[in-house]
């Protein structure tokens, strides 16, 4: 019940209609402030009712930081009263606040004076804690402390000096000597002046590993190797040169991209997991580069018209061994070596511009290369290429190449054996001593006066000793199979395989076409056999088989298989699928 008397006081209290008293100002902010410090402020009331009012500045933190004079004062209506007010800071941290009361004349009632309302923020000396010392090596350490309140910085003492100023609660030292002992504290800096210090930590640093030791070297005209004892214990090695420092993991090196009869060098440190060790340095020196050969040329037609050879005369340097020809264009490729101051050509040109180049060789290295150049244009091939009969005689025959000054024609067979025939300076080849009663492939070359070849022509011919084509030629798909325009097709009338005796058994029949990996033969006893891929190449041979062969290690293509019996031999065209 007396709680309620007093809510409804307070509630008719505050519907009184009188003015509050003016205070100027109304806030008084100090700031941040230092502890223990002090600090005057001044502020005025103004008394605006209709009645003498008696102020009482009281505040809770009265008397401990704040004084107030006059602490009691009687103003009249419209009179203005000065108050001084003296604060002495906490040593706490924190945000302070100060209010007022104040009575009317002839009324017991106490009112809020809403102003002036005094604050303040007290910046407290915090000390530094708890530090720690962490990741000692040869020469350096890592510190780290629990932040003080209130501090802007930290200043770090190591062996009773001040070595640097840090903002953040930990540092690193970079410039520690190896098996020395420290000692080591912080303190905290704050607007209002420097802490305590933190406790001490003292530590010793391990020492230096070992430097390396018997620096040897060996060198080339563009590269040098060094080597040196390896140090117990090391995780690896820096090497350091003029172009800067590399990382190996074992006791050698080896740097490529030197100068020849040039200086150089190096310094190698060891290192492990507490530092890196002082510098052994050792100077080298490469070796001198072989003088390079002169007048490079290209002979054309050497050995009676044959070829091209690339000339020169041989390195003025001695200790050489020999010379390196390379191709740079139109392909780029070693040709070969050699040990006389020529070399030839002909397997390297291409129809086009062509550029070599030659160095002279030493044990140490190359001299600068030398080129030379040549624009090769491939002879023309000859035309109208066919293969007729004369009586007995199989011609293969063509319009001579446009080229002028050739040397001839080459003859090759590809298939079913692959070799040169031979050459000729006309225009026709007389085939007879290389026909086989199968498919037969041949083509012409033109050779021009260096001995190199034309892309060539090729055509072919089938032949059956039989009266009538075999029944397992298809010309449509052996067209296809040699890329041929034309095969010419000859039988037995011809009379060319002379005295060869050839099965003329119509009823041998292969199955099924095509075939998976066993290939059926019909009409025939036992045989041997011989498998043939299209190029020529043998591929299965096997003896006394009957009935079926086993064609499993074939891939799949076409196929040609000579069945033999006896003195007599029927070749056949397959289909492994």
């Amino acid at each position: 019940m007396k709680n309620i008397f007093v809510i409804i006081a307070l509630i008719i209290n505050s519907l009184c209609l009188f003015a509050e008293p003016t205070v100027t100002p109304s806030i008084v902010d100090m700031g941040r402030q230092c502890p223990g410090t002090t600090k005057n402020a001044t502020f005025t009331i103004k008394n605006t009712d209709t009645v003498s009012i008696t102020v009482t500045l009281a505040t809770a933190l009265q008397p401990k930081y704040i004084t107030i004079t006059p602490a009691t004062s009687t103003i009249s209506v419209g009179a203005i009263v000065t108050f001084n007010i003296n604060i002495v800071f906490p040593n706490t941290f924190g945000f302070y606040n100060a209010s007022f009361t104040y009575k009317r004349v002839g009324d017991t009632a106490n009112y809020n004076l809403w102003n002036p309302t005094i604050t303040w923020d007290v910046n407290p000396h915090g000390d530094p804690s708890n530090l720690l010392v962490s990741s000692v090596k040869c020469n350096s350490a890592h510190l780290g402390w629990t932040a003080a309140p209130g501090a802007t910085s930290y200043d770090v003492y190591r062996n009773g000096g001040k070595v640097k100023t840090v903002t953040t609660n930990s540092c690193d030292f970079t410039d520690l000597l190896p098996s020395t002992a420290y000692s080591c504290y912080v303190k905290a800096n704050n607007l209002c002046g420097v802490s305590n210090a933190s406790n001490t930590k003292q530590f010793t640093t391990p020492a230096l590993p070992a430097t390396p030791t018997n620096l040897a070297w060996t060198t080339t005209c563009y590269a040098a190797t060094i080597t040196w004892n390896a140090v117990s214990g090391a995780s690896g090695y820096y090497v350091k040169s003029s172009s800067g420092t590399v990382t190996v993991p074992s006791n050698s090196y080896t740097k490529t991209d030197l100068s020849p009869s040039t200086s150089y060098t190096f310094e190698v440190r060891s290192y492990d997991a507490n530092g890196t060790s002082l510098p052994a340095t050792v100077t080298v020196l490469t070796k001198d580069q072989p003088n390079p050969p002169t007048n490079v040329n290209i002979i054309y037609g050497y050995g009676g018209g044959a070829g091209i050879l690339l000339n020169w005369t041989a390195s003025t340097s001695s200790g050489v061994t020999g010379y390196t020809v390379k191709q740079v264009y139109p392909v780029g490729r070693t040709c070969g070596t050699t040990t006389s101051n020529s070399f030839a050509l002909n397997s390297y040109l291409e129809p086009n511009m062509n550029v070599f180049t030659v160095q002279a060789e030493n044990l140490y290295g190359s001299s600068t290369s030398v080129s030379a150049g040549l624009y090769y244009y491939e002879p023309s091939n000859p035309t109208n290429v066919e293969i007729v009969t004369f009586g007995s005689t199989f011609v293969m025959r063509w319009t001579a190449s446009t080229t002028t000054g050739i040397l001839g024609y080459t003859i090759k067979q590809n298939y079913p054996v692959g070799r040169t025939l031979g050459n000729t300076t006309s225009t026709s080849f007389v085939l007879n001593s290389y026909l086989y009663p199968s498919m037969n492939v041949f083509t012409v070359y033109t050779i021009d006066k260096y001995g190199l070849l034309s892309t060539g022509v090729t055509v072919g011919c089938s032949y059956t000793p039989t009266s009538t084509i075999s029944e397992s030629m298809n010309m449509d798909a052996l067209k296809t199979e040699f890329g041929l325009d034309y095969i010419y097709e000859f039988s037995a009338e011809n009379n060319l395989l002379g005295s060869t005796e050839t099965l003329n058994n119509s009823s041998i029949t292969l199955y099924p076409i095509p075939a998976n990996n066993e290939l059926f033969v019909e009409g025939i006893g036992e045989f041997d056999a011989v498998v043939y891929d299209i190029t020529g190449k043998e591929l299965l041979h096997m003896e006394n088989a009957c009935g079926s062969i086993d064609i499993s290690a074939v891939k799949s293509g076409t196929y040609f298989i000579h069945i033999k019996q006896g003195e007599s031999t029927q070749i056949k065209k397959f289909i492994k699928q």
